[in-house]
């Protein structure tokens, strides 16, 4: 995090959720930005938990949460979306 003195404010960065339904990409779209396989670690191919993946561009960190998309996952996805700025 980063500290402006002259108006004491921090900064941190930017949280974006991507949500959607099952087996429309969120995953895959995560796979590209960060550069490798989530999807291959998952039981049965699908997200069944919340993980969050942080990269770095034009020096500027992004925090990504890659959320579930199947129905019985809604609790997580909806946690996923309170603490993000920003939705995909």
């Amino acid at each position: 995090m980063e500290t402006n003195n002259e108006n004491n404010i921090t900064t941190r960065p930017p949280v974006v959720v991507v949500l959607g339904h099952v087996d429309h990409g969120k995953s895959s779209l995560l796979c590209a930005i960060k550069d490798f396989k989530i999807t291959e670690r998952e039981s049965g191919g699908i997200t069944q938990h919340i993980g969050a993946y942080e990269i770095e561009h034009k020096g500027k960190k992004i925090t990504f949460i890659d959320t579930p998309g199947h129905e019985a996952f809604s609790a997580m996805r909806s946690r996923g979306a309170k603490v993000a700025d920003i939705a995909i």
